[in-house]
């Protein structure tokens, strides 16, 4: 078997800590992640080991990275601090080994993990029930967890207890059948990553405007048709994205998220962008590809030093 062996994952970025920003260090992770597993794919790779690198979760970068290993046989994700496991293993269509020892993990349940990979593997292709979801939830306010990883699940409601895991920093919620969220999770105080991207919203879920710690807000590939001007009041939101959607306007309040730094509004249906987007200090990323303009709006001219990603028109 052809083994890679990954390690140390977050011990290098303390080391980069004081030369880098945490932008910089997560593209640098990303770029060798990237070169890394691009070398992996090519030499067939049939044993991936990222076992003792402290990981909370698995990011979409790096879910992505090992998705593409269509070799891979064995995978060690033990000895780290993840309390779900990922929808992308079923995808791994030869994997035969999976290591999962030594993380807290409450999904899939015990009972589960204990049968082997394949009954893992087979449970992770189902979607949750709602009892199974209540147990999760359960269990995270219990083991006071910060990140929950419920992609691809297959949820069409969020029960309201979610609003009851106080400790919870970081709630994916990709790819489910959500069109609304219960007015609980105002209740998430310490929520700082909120994931909703390619659901079924068609009206911009008000209740987040209350998280008031919220830094990144992920709702592309819905069917909004508009914004409130509510959402002025997320004032540590650092990235924002509404690409793919069905926006025809943006509210002048987007110009109060004095901390954005990354706005994606690409693939709607805008005329323009609002003069407020100028009074953005950190605006550094703006995704404003295929949208309905003739030209290119006023204000973009105004932002010196944003990269803007405009790809067609």
């Amino acid at each position: 078997m052809k083994k890679l062996k990954i390690e140390n994952l977050l011990q290098q970025t303390v080391e980069n800590l004081l030369q880098k920003t945490e932008e910089e260090l997560l593209q640098q992770t990303e770029e060798e992640l990237d070169q890394l597993f691009e070398q992996a794919y090519n030499d067939k790779i049939t044993e991936l080991d990222i076992s003792g690198n402290n990981l909370s979760e698995i990011s979409d970068n790096f879910a992505n990275c090992i998705a593409v290993l269509t070799s891979l046989q064995k995978l060690n994700v033990s000895r780290n601090q993840l309390t779900t496991l990922p929808a992308f293993l079923c995808e791994l269509l030869l994997l035969e080994e999976l290591v999962v020892e030594d993380n807290p993990l409450i999904f899939p349940p015990k009972e589960i993990i204990q049968k082997g990979t394949e009954a893992i593997v087979e449970y992770l292709k189902e979607p949750l029930s709602e009892k199974e979801l209540i147990r999760i939830i359960t269990e995270a306010k219990k083991n006071r967890i910060k990140v929950l990883d419920l992609n691809k699940r297959g949820i069409e409601q969020l029960p309201k207890e979610i609003g009851e895991i106080e400790s919870l920093e970081v709630l994916k919620l990709r790819q489910n059948q959500l069109s609304s969220l219960p007015q609980k999770i105002y209740c998430l105080e310490n929520l700082k990553v909120l994931e909703l991207g390619a659901n079924r919203f068609s009206q911009f879920p008000v209740e987040v405007v209350k998280l008031s710690k919220l830094e990144v807000l992920d709702l592309e590939a819905n069917f909004l048709q508009s914004i409130p001007v509510e959402i002025g009041l997320l004032s540590n939101l650092r990235q924002l994205s509404v690409a793919a959607n069905q926006l025809a306007f943006l509210p002048p309040q987007l110009g109060q998220l004095k901390q954005l730094e990354v706005l994606e509004v690409g693939f709607n249906q805008l005329g323009s962008l609002p003069l407020s987007l100028a009074q953005l200090p950190k605006l550094r990323q703006l995704g404003i590809s295929q949208n309905s303009w003739s030209r290119r709006p006023e204000v973009v001219r105004e932002l010196e030093g944003v990269e803007v990603v405009d790809v067609g028109g």
